[in-house]
C-alpha cells in the first residue's frame, strides 16, 4: 500500500538526493537500483500508479537527476552485479567503470556505465525496457535473485528516514 508523505519537506527535486545521502543509514553502501528509486517516488505520493504504467515513471526521475544535480556531485548509473541490476550512485572511485555521457542533455550529470546508452531517450527506453515488469507490479527491491515489493524496513525507510 502506498503511503503519502509530504511531511519532511521530500519533494520530486530532492527525493534521490535523500536517498544516496541517507543510504548508510539503511546500511547500503554504493546506491539504489532505479525501480528503488522509482519504487520510493511512488510511495511518496510523487508517482501515481498510471505513471508506473510507462516509461514515465523512469523519465521523470531522470528528468528530476539532470534538473537538480550538481558540478562536483555527479551520479553514475552502472551495472551493479547482474547485468539487469543498474545503480545509481554518486561519483566515486569507480571511474574506470563508466564513461561521460556524450549528450548534450546528460553530460557531466550523469555518468554510465559502459554498457548504457548516452543518449536520453535511449536511455530511458533501455531502462523501461529492463525494469517494465518489475515497475508495473510494484516490485522495487531486489533481494537474492529475485524482485519483490519493498517490505517493511524499507518502507519505514523510505517514510521516515529521509
Amino acid at each position: 500500500m502506498r503511503v503519502n508523505c509530504s511531511f519532511m519537506n521530500i519533494t520530486s527535486e530532492n527525493l534521490w538526493k535523500r536517498l544516496l545521502d541517507n543510504k548508510e543509514t539503511f546500511g547500503f553502501r554504493n546506491g539504489f537500483t532505479i525501480p528503488f528509486i522509482v519504487g520510493a517516488y511512488y510511495r511518496r505520493g510523487l508517482l501515481n500508479e498510471d505513471d508506473l504504467q510507462t516509461s514515465r515513471c523512469i523519465r521523470f526521475v531522470l528528468t528530476k537527476i539532470l534538473e537538480t544535480c550538481e558540478i562536483g556531485k555527479e551520479v553514475a548509473i552502472f551495472s551493479c552485479g547482474l547485468r539487469e541490476k543498474y545503480v545509481l550512485q554518486y561519483i566515486n572511485d569507480r571511474g574506470q567503470y563508466i564513461k561521460k555521457a556524450d549528450n548534450l542533455n546528460i553530460n557531466h550529470i550523469i555518468y554510465l556505465d559502459l554498457s548504457l546508452s548516452n543518449n536520453f531517450d535511449d536511455l530511458v527506453n533501455q531502462l523501461w525496457n529492463c525494469y517494465r515488469e518489475h515497475i508495473t507490479k510494484n516490485e522495487f527491491s531486489y533481494e537474492g535473485l529475485a524482485w519483490r515489493c519493498f517490505n517493511k524496513e524499507e518502507e519505514n525507510f523510505i517514510d521516515n528516514k529521509l
